[in-house]
């Protein structure tokens, strides 16, 4: 985009220079170069609104997901399920996302091939994880394969509110339920 800009600043700067008889012709130019910025600045602003509504939806689907896994281990507490959720999504929602973004964005950078693209970007996730140890590994993994499913559907800012507003709600009422 910053060549466009400079290809086009270029231009306007010849035009300018010609005087008043180009000045139609120069206004056109210049009303045209700056509906394509702005074309440009909104299709990138509704790329990462698509990211990030499946980055948060992710994350709380993930959480549970792990959640689900590691609560099979010595039997099913309540509480103990609802404190692992808890801060398991914290950490996706702020560490997860910021990690899946870096890790999605670092890998389409440098590799132009889709598979090797998938492949880099699920060793970064894992990488990423592997700071929380064996937690933080399986975490990064589920978190990785629920991203690549929810990609392939169409998901709304409505559905990511509600589904913050239930964790949220089942965390008042579990706060205030009485152990």
């Amino acid at each position: 985009m910053s060549t466009f800009i400079t290809s086009r600043v270029i231009k306007y700067s010849a035009y300018a220079s010609l005087g008043r008889e180009n000045e139609i012709e120069f206004k056109a130019i210049f009303e045209n170069a700056c509906y394509e910025i702005l074309k440009q600045i909104r299709e990138g602003i509704f790329t990462i609104s698509i990211l990030l509504k499946r980055k948060l939806l992710t994350a709380m689907v993930s959480s549970l997901i792990f959640t689900l896994i590691f609560s099979m281990f010595g039997g099913f507490n309540i509480n103990g399920f609802f404190s692992l959720f808890y801060l398991n999504m914290m950490f996706a929602l702020t560490y997860g996302v910021l990690a899946s973004f870096f890790s999605d964005w670092l890998s389409k950078d440098i590799f132009k091939k889709p598979r090797s693209r998938e492949i880099a970007s699920f060793i970064l996730h894992f990488c990423c994880g592997a700071v929380f140890q064996v937690f933080g590994i399986v975490s990064a993994t589920v978190f990785y394969i629920v991203d690549r499913l929810l990609k392939k559907v169409k998901i709304s800012w409505l559905t990511v509110i509600i589904a913050f507003l239930i964790v949220v709600a089942v965390f008042v009422i579990m706060i205030n339920i009485e152990t």
